[in-house]
């Protein structure tokens, strides 16, 4: 009986000193992704009042302060039907906010890159090196049916990155962490590495 108690206090020791080395990263990394998440959100926020800016003034009711037909002037060689600084602080809004909306939507993909999961790297740039052209890379695509740097054909995009084939087109239009992450979506979904028999053969993997 006395052995046995040893035993589970000995274990529970272990966990317990294991759990507090382990959770200091563990806490970082949560922390880290938490702040990721606050980020996107923040800047999402910003892209909605973006939006309504430009919307508000390509309303059908309000885009004659615009002078669409004219845009190619500047708004004192516009015949205007309001007054020249009308013209001037509604087109400046629209510029001014579809810059900034560029930006920020850059920025929001680029976070939630961040929170992608892909899996073992070197996995992915080993097949990578062999199933790309050379002089194309990430963005690879020699009219072969099969897009970007794990050479995908269609019906792979469309199962397994239908986000990413409407967000960007096809995968050789894809930033390289996302051909990743859709892959190893692919790889979790039971496929492993077969769609890429070949190359994954080349680098170990099956």
């Amino acid at each position: 009986m006395i052995r046995t108690s040893s035993y589970f206090v000995v274990l529970m020791l272990c966990t317990l000193v294991a759990a507090f080395f382990a959770s200091p990263a563990a806490a970082k990394g949560n922390a880290t992704q938490a702040a990721t998440k606050q980020q996107i959100v923040n800047f999402k926020k910003q892209e909605h009042k973006l939006l309504g800016t430009i919307r508000f003034f390509n309303h059908p009711k309000r885009d004659w302060m615009l002078h669409k037909r004219y845009s190619h002037l500047s708004c004192w060689k516009v015949p205007l039907k309001g007054p020249e600084k009308l013209c001037s602080v509604s087109r400046g809004a629209v510029r001014v906010s579809t810059q900034r909306l560029s930006k920020i939507r850059a920025e929001i993909s680029r976070l939630e890159q961040r929170l992608l999961y892909v899996g073992n790297v070197s996995h992915w740039l080993c097949i990578h090196r062999y199933e790309r052209d050379p002089r194309q890379g990430w963005a690879t695509n020699t009219g072969n049916g099969f897009y970007g740097g794990l050479q995908m054909n269609w019906a792979f995009m469309r199962t397994y990155g239908a986000k990413y084939l409407r967000m960007y087109g096809t995968a050789d239009k894809w930033p390289p962490l996302v051909q990743m992450a859709v892959a190893q979506r692919a790889k979790d979904s039971g496929r492993g590495y077969y769609p890429w028999p070949n190359t994954a053969r080349y680098c170990g993997l099956i």
